[in-house]
């Protein structure tokens, strides 16, 4: 993603329409609307395969970018290993996916932000509002965390809506999602978060 698109994200983020989590240290969804990736089809099936061809951009407070690649440890789990920290994913079920990000404190560099997707890749992202919605998506689910650990707040960012086929962008699915950090993650820090993954076609 060019550093245009990431300062635009960061200065309209606070003016989206947002669905408030009650989990301490994430401050809710953030939808940004609009025309997007237009795709064939979308289906509820999410496998490995598809984490593994995830894209991920992580963010740090320097500035500094790194693109770690999801690497499968068994059937339901890929790790991708970054400079001090881990992102894991696990399928929980067909559609929903575990996201998880640990610092190892093994560097003084923090994260800001992680964009998970935003190129061509088959798993898409699915909010719970509007359902119905995209056609083959079916009912979402938004980011829902379940488990903060620092001293900061993690805000969903979801953005580049989907068009599935003729029909009009319903702004349910999306091709891209982020997770915004309020100060740098660090020193053993973690967020750990549930969503809604679809495939694309």
């Amino acid at each position: 993603m060019r550093h245009a698109t990431i300062a635009t994200l960061a200065l309209t983020a606070a003016a989206l329409t947002t669905t408030i989590a009650s989990a301490a240290g994430f401050v809710g969804n953030y939808a940004i609307p609009g025309s997007g990736r237009s795709v064939q089809a979308m289906n509820q099936s999410t496998p490995l395969a598809h984490i593994l061809a995830l894209p991920i951009k992580v963010v740090m407070a320097s500035g500094a970018v790194e693109a770690p690649v999801f690497v499968a440890q068994n059937s339901i789990t890929a790790v991708a290993q970054g400079n001090g920290y881990v992102i894991v994913a696990t399928m929980q079920t067909a559609t929903q996916t575990m996201f998880g990000l640990r610092h190892l404190a093994l560097t003084p560099e923090s994260i800001v932000r992680i964009h998970f997707g935003g190129a061509q890749q088959p798993l898409v992202f699915d909010r719970t509002s509007p359902n119905p919605g995209s056609a083959g998506s079916l009912a979402g689910q938004d980011v829902a965390a379940i488990s903060v650990q620092g001293l900061w707040d993690a805000r969903a960012v979801w953005s580049n809506p989907i068009k599935v086929g003729t029909a009009p962008v319903r702004n349910d699915a999306y091709n891209m999602l982020s997770i915004y950090f309020s100060a740098g993650v660090n020193n053993g820090d973690s967020f750990y978060f549930t969503v809604d993954t679809d495939s694309a076609q």
